[in-house]
This record gives C-alpha cells, structure tokens and sequence, in this order.
C-alpha cells in the first residue's frame, strides 16, 4: 500500500513538473511575441539569430529517459514543448572538458549546425 502511494505521488509529481515546464515554455514565447512587437530592431536581431543559428532554450525541453552517452556528454531523448517534437537532449559534463575536449565539442557543433535536416537541431 505505501509502495502505491509513493508510486502515485511519484507521478503526480511528474505531472506538476510537466506543467511548469510548459507554462515557462509559455511564458518565455510570450516575452519574445511582446519584444518582436515593441521593438521592430530587436524583432530583426531574433529572427536573425532563430534563422542562423536553431536556439532552443532549456525550460522548453522536457529530459525523458538517458539513450547514449560519450565522452563529455549524455544523450537524452526527450520532448520540445512548444514545437510538439520529440528530440535527442546533449548534455554536456562541464567537468570533463579541457582544451582538446573543448576543441572536439565546436567541432561537433560546427559540423551538426551545418547539416540541415528535419531530425537534427
């Protein structure tokens, strides 16, 4: 019975959590919508950067269950909220980076911000 009980507030708790998620991913869209209306320079800076360069800001991103991990980083699949999309979440151990790592981690992202391709962000 206690062991059901913990289950349940276990999931209810992740529910919580998903919702707050997804009210911050709101918010933050919101925020933006208001920046790009009041200001029309701001408004073009964004879409620059949205349009060079894919930025999906954390709190818009639900972390699911661990499907790889590397050298520097682990791979989690997971879910971006505003778009609906399921994505592969790249979390980076900081820690582990010295001067090569670093070097091998931009070239990884020079190399993946170049392909273009509906399943790669």
């Amino acid at each position: 019975m206690e062991q059901m009980k913990e289950e349940q507030y276990n999931h209810y708790r992740g529910i919580q959590e998903n919702i707050k998620q997804r009210l911050n991913s709101l918010k933050y869209n919101l925020k933006q919508d208001i920046i790009k209306i009041k200001d029309p320079v701001k408004a073009r800076e964004i879409a620059e950067e949205e349009h060079a360069f894919l930025h999906i800001p954390f709190h818009d991103l639900i972390q699911e269950k661990r499907i790889g991990q590397g050298g520097f980083a682990d791979v989690y699949r997971g879910r971006w909220l505003s778009r609906d999309h399921e994505v592969a979440i790249k979390v980076i151990r900081i820690q582990f980076l010295d001067d090569r790592i670093k070097g091998d981690l931009v070239n990884e992202i020079s190399t993946m911000h170049k392909i273009r391709y509906d399943h790669i962000l």
